[in-house]
């Protein structure tokens, strides 16, 4: 028995894991998160910049639509669960070890359903072989990648950022190696996914010893696992809504343009993608969010206020900076071949800053429990995407898709504010 940080008593009998350390600051926490963040999608981008230099706008294209099609499914990919194990273990520390078995094992028997439904879906879209092969590549790798994140959570939940951040710069070193050395052998989309893949599974591997190694005495709880699971499955709903959501300009365009559009516009997205990694540090205050909304309501007002203002400066800031510097920024990471996706991505540098406010108010909400209204906001965002998609794709191709990822996360944080910042 011991007494908390905020001064209740947890209780366990019969608790196998050892009695974790006391967590690091909140502002420390925050930090190696997005220090983490910020070094994997450097990684990422670094390897999305050497593909897109060495096969050109049509073959980024088709990399971007297999990306934007299996990534719809990212959230799901682990179920919804990598956001329940972080409150979990943040209640519970000391049952981490059992909430990270029993949640690995519905993930695991998901992921060969997960690939075969990112493959049926692209099959009922209509997509040609030559994409259907990439896709199933993709699939794969968005599988493994939810896999590891689960892991991450884990790390998460004991507070533990800084192993988090070592975790997601490996997997991004481990994955920028792999598409190199894939580009190097043969330079097409295939080879880079195919070594992509190796790396990924590697990375899955390496990750899962360590974070094995400091859960002490780990054991399957089937009653647990279900009861996570059966909170998750709104959460992984409402994600994959979301995940939808995000995607569908670059999905719609990819149906209604050519790949070479596509690959334009990905490499707008490209560079709102590299500034969002900043957006993770919400998930730092995950934790303390889920531990202070059930025991301390006043603190955490306090700190959901916090969240907020740093969200709001960091999003107003880097949209200013992506909208001012947008044929800069084009010019130097892709090169001349791309300078037509400047246009779409100045649109994209507005959306930035709803985009890191809503990161901020999912956060909230999930620590709340109060998962209707991300249920509502995604729903809403995407039936209104849709429309907006289907009138102006067609017509204004990337510069439309722009507009309509801008539209989506303006009417999220309208309709997020409310419940989010209510006391």
């Amino acid at each position: 028995m011991e007494i908390s940080r905020t001064g209740h008593l947890l209780q366990e009998s019969g608790a196998s894991d050892a009695v974790p350390t006391a967590p690091m600051p909140l502002w420390l926490g925050a930090l190696w998160l997005v220090a983490g963040g910020v070094a994997a999608q450097i990684l990422a981008a670094v390897g999305g910049l050497v593909l897109a230099r060495w096969v050109g706008p049509s073959g980024y294209g088709f990399y971007t639509a297999a990306f934007a099609l299996s990534s719809v499914f990212a959230y799901a990919a682990p179920l919804g669960l990598d956001s329940i194990v972080p409150r979990q273990i943040a209640r519970r520390p000391e049952t981490a070890g059992t909430v990270a078995v029993s949640a690995l094992g519905p993930v695991l028997a998901w992921l060969p359903l997960l690939v075969l439904l990112i493959g049926g879906t692209g099959f009922l879209l209509g997509y040609s072989q030559e994409f259907l092969r990439l896709l199933f590549l993709a699939a794969w790798i968005t599988g493994l990648r939810g896999l590891v994140n689960l892991l991450r959570a884990v790390l998460r939940g004991k507070e533990r950022m800084d192993q988090d951040a070592v975790v997601q710069v490996a997997e991004g070193g481990l994955v920028l190696v792999g598409m190199v050395i894939g580009l190097w052998l043969a330079p097409t989309v295939w080879n880079a996914l195919r070594f992509t893949l190796l790396a990924e599974a590697l990375a899955l591997v390496l990750v899962g010893l360590w974070v094995g190694r400091a859960l002490h005495l780990p054991r399957w709880d089937g009653a647990l696992a279900w009861r996570m699971t059966a909170e998750a499955l709104p959460l992984s709903l409402t994600f994959t809504l979301i995940g939808l959501g995000i995607r569908l300009d670059t999905l719609a365009l990819s149906l209604f343009r050519p790949a070479s559009e596509v690959g334009l516009y990905g490499a707008a997205v490209g560079v709102v993608m590299l500034t969002r990694s900043l957006s993770t540090m919400a998930a730092a205050f995950l934790p303390r969010l889920s531990n202070l909304a059930a025991w301390d309501p006043p603190s955490f007002i306090q700190v959901r206020d916090r969240v907020f203002r740093w969200m709001l400066a960091m999003g107003l800031g880097l949209g200013l900076f992506i909208t001012l510097l947008a044929p800069f920024l084009i010019q130097v990471l892709y090169g001349p071949a791309y300078t037509e996706a400047v246009p779409a991505l100045r649109v994209l540098g507005c959306m930035s800053a709803a985009l890191f406010v809503n990161t901020g108010f999912w956060q909230v909400l999930i620590a709340r429990r109060d998962h209707r209204a991300i249920v509502v906001s995604a729903g809403v965002a995407l039936l209104a995407s849709l429309l907006l998609a289907a009138i102006l794709i067609p017509g204004w191709g990337a510069m439309g898709a722009a507009i309509v990822a801008l539209s989506r996360e303006t009417i999220q944080t309208a309709l997020l504010a409310r419940p989010a910042m209510r006391s």
